[in-house]
């Protein structure tokens, strides 16, 4: 394997857990409660998509329990937000800390370890299945590489983008995070909107986690989401309710994360390859508050002028 197919592969690996982390973020942020907790979610999502795999035998099953803890955990953190008002940005961080904890010390009860686990018996998420593109030069070895997930993705982001855009439901999102009053006014139950997004939200992280946990690997570890959670959050402030755009930008994360890899294995200090995507997601942010700081400017100037 070249370096170029090496890096493109690694990176759709390590982007795809991220991106499904990073939609379920965009949907919180569209209703105007950005989802701090991401990567507790996605943590408590990886633990239990092992587990529940080991207890099992199935893989699928697994995925599918790990997105049930998420959506568990969605309803945790849109009960006391939604409901209670408790702070978001509070709440996410203790839910952070609360799944932290909450997987170390059922790591410990139930596998009777300290650290990860892993069995042989734990079996990876099937391959994507290419079929006739698997003939196709480095693009069929690419795909054929990456695990259903990957597919899976690819559909949670082509209907966010369609029910963002294209529908009703979408619209109705959107005001609910920009103008709730409006909907009200309608006699549309905001509350009850934003809990269901805090929902799919949780179901998004929990794939998320599972896709980590089961995708190429087969085992979990404590605090494996390794700050996955806050990267998404990064790149949900920055591209905002773009699920498109919030996809490419993921994978360019990955991209410069599998360049670090690479680096790496030439004999460069392992901390520089680990800084380059958390530097890139610094100064686009820079970038974008500086923009946005110019454009406020130039607003203020033009309503001044236009005062007689």
């Amino acid at each position: 394997m070249d370096v170029a197919q090496f890096v493109i592969t690694s990176a759709l690996t390590l982007s795809v857990p991220i991106i499904f982390v990073a939609l379920g973020g965009m949907w919180s942020l569209t209703v105007g409660e950005l989802n701090i907790g991401l990567e507790g979610q996605m943590l408590i999502g990886a633990f239990i998509s092992v587990t529940v795999a080991y207890a099992t035998g199935s893989t699928l099953v697994g995925v599918v329990s790990g997105g049930i803890a998420g959506i568990v955990s969605g309803l945790l953190f849109g009960v006391l937000v939604v409901y209670l008002k408790g702070d978001p940005f509070i709440v996410g961080i203790t839910t952070n800390i609360l799944f932290s904890a909450l997987t170390v010390m059922l790591l410990g009860l139930l596998f009777r370890v300290k650290g990860s686990f892993s069995d042989p018996s734990l079996k990876s998420i099937a391959r994507f299945p290419v079929g006739p593109i698997a003939d196709v030069p480095i693009i069929g070895r690419i795909l054929g590489d990456q695990s259903v997930m990957f597919g899976v993705m690819i559909l949670a982001v082509a209907a966010s983008w369609y029910v963002l855009r294209f529908t009703t439901l979408g619209l109705r999102l959107r005001i609910a995070g920009e103008k709730p009053e409006a909907l009200l006014t309608a006699g549309i139950r905001v509350p009850r909107m934003r809990l269901v997004v805090q929902l799919v939200t949780g179901l998004l992280c929990g794939l998320g986690g599972a896709e980590l946990a089961m995708g190429s690997l087969t085992l979990f570890s404590t605090d494996m989401t390794a700050g996955r959670g806050f990267v998404a959050i990064g790149i949900v402030i920055i591209v905002g309710s773009r699920p498109v755009i919030l996809a490419v930008s993921t994978l360019g994360y990955g991209i410069l994360a599998s360049i670090g890899l690479d680096l790496q294995q030439t004999g460069f200090p392992p901390q520089i390859p680990q800084m380059l995507p958390y530097l890139a997601a610094i100064v686009a942010m820079v970038l974008i508050a500086v923009r946005r700081t110019r454009r406020n400017r130039q607003v203020t100037l033009d309503t001044r002028l236009a005062t007689p």
